[in-house]
């Protein structure tokens, strides 16, 4: 099985909903401003490898100090150089060396655990069932408190459930990991297309932390994937500092640095899909659950469903690819083998992920859906 969506390649997709970015595309000014980047023939010239007008303008968009940014390519790369950074930290002050300890919140991305591990920490899970809403509560905070962490690592809004965390949720567990001195990693990539995405990050508090690190993405937010250009804020700017060393040099292209400083000055962007993704979002919600479907209602630009286990197959022959969810931690198909084994979820159903796309997009989805369904039943 696929670890990632957006795998057309060598397969006749016509529509790919595997992939959660921005519905409305990359913006237009950033679009002009990467044509005349080429026009100008600055792509004959070296970008600043230490990235300083793209740090200082991410930097200028939440009140923070330029030196608490680091950028990467994506922020998957950010996520493998994390790990690495604060166990270097820890090794300084003679911690680490016998097996440091990270807690996962799952389900959720299988990168975290790959870095984790490439970085040297032993993982151990929380897992968040579809009874709680895919939200922890204060067991996972108690887990938190007394199990000896270096590293907690969760994902806000949950990726693929969809589920958002309250920022009174998130403030008592960064509380929790400073008064025992362990880094807590929030992975915001999806923040910013939240109906209260301001509302709910830590970002903005983000001087008052220096064992917080926040993961955002430009990626997904303005539709960048081809691109790749991923950022951290980190409250401790020396850790900051370790993030960027560890990164080769010329990490961040020209036109990706460019259309990131483009893109933060597009005001309007980010209002108007959020607007977008509250009005198509809530219609793609509502007639997967008149389908028959068992969904999760979204807080972002996608959506997380069961349906039979067959389901991504049949579409992928009509020219559609969902994303098959079953190869998440806590979200395994063995999980959900016999009736009753989780609420709502029937025996040999899968859990699938769809991105919130164009209105005549998302018909074709329910469309290919509709007619999936009648094939099973069949």
């Amino acid at each position: 099985m696929d670890r990632h969506g957006g795998n057309t390649f060598g397969r006749k997709i016509e529509y790919d909903f595997s992939v959660n970015l921005s519905p409305l595309g990359l913006p237009e000014r950033v679009k002009t401003d990467l044509k005349n980047l080429i026009d100008d023939k600055e792509l004959e010239n070296y970008p600043d490898y230490r990235q300083r007008n793209l740090r200082s303008s991410i930097a200028k968009v939440f009140g923070v100090n330029p030196e608490m940014v680091s950028c990467g390519n994506g922020a998957a790369d950010l996520i493998y150089r994390i790990p690495i950074a604060i166990k270097q930290e820890l090794m300084a002050v003679g911690e680490g060396e016998e097996g440091p300890k990270a807690l996962i919140l799952a389900p959720t991305f299988s990168e975290y655990s790959k870095a984790l591990k490439e970085g040297g920490f032993n993982r151990f899970y929380h897992v968040v069932e579809e009874r709680y809403g895919f939200l922890p509560g204060e067991d996972f905070l108690n887990k938190v408190q007394n199990g000896g962490y270096q590293i907690v690592w969760i994902c806000n809004p949950g990726n693929p459930t969809g589920a958002l965390m309250s920022k009174e949720y998130i403030e008592r567990l960064v509380n929790i990991c400073e008064t025992n001195n362990s880094y807590l990693v929030l992975d915001e990539c999806f923040m910013e297309l939240t109906e209260e995405g301001d509302k709910n990050s830590l970002i903005n508090e983000i001087n008052n932390h220096p064992g917080l690190i926040v993961i955002r993405s430009f990626t997904k937010t303005y539709a960048m994937a081809g691109l790749r250009l991923g950022y951290v804020i980190c409250g401790d700017p020396g850790l900051a500092e370790v993030i960027r060393e560890i990164g080769q040099p010329w990490d961040i292209s020209k036109p990706a640095e460019v259309a990131g400083i483009s893109a933060l000055e597009d005001e309007e962007y980010i209002g108007n899909v959020r607007a977008f993704l509250r009005e198509e979002g809530s219609k793609l919600y509502k007639s997967l659950i008149d389908m028959g479907l068992k969904a999760v209602k979204p807080s972002g630009n996608y959506i997380m469903f069961s349906g039979p286990k067959t389901l991504d197959e049949i579409l992928i022959n009509k020219g559609v690819l969902i994303r098959n969810c079953s190869n998440y931690i806590g979200l395994e198909e063995e999980n959900y083998s016999y009736e009753g084994s989780k609420e709502g979820h029937k025996a040999g159903w899968n859990w699938y992920r769809v991105a919130v796309k164009l209105p005549e997009e998302n018909r074709i989805l329910l469309e290919a859906l509709k007619e999936a369904m009648d094939l099973n039943r069949g």
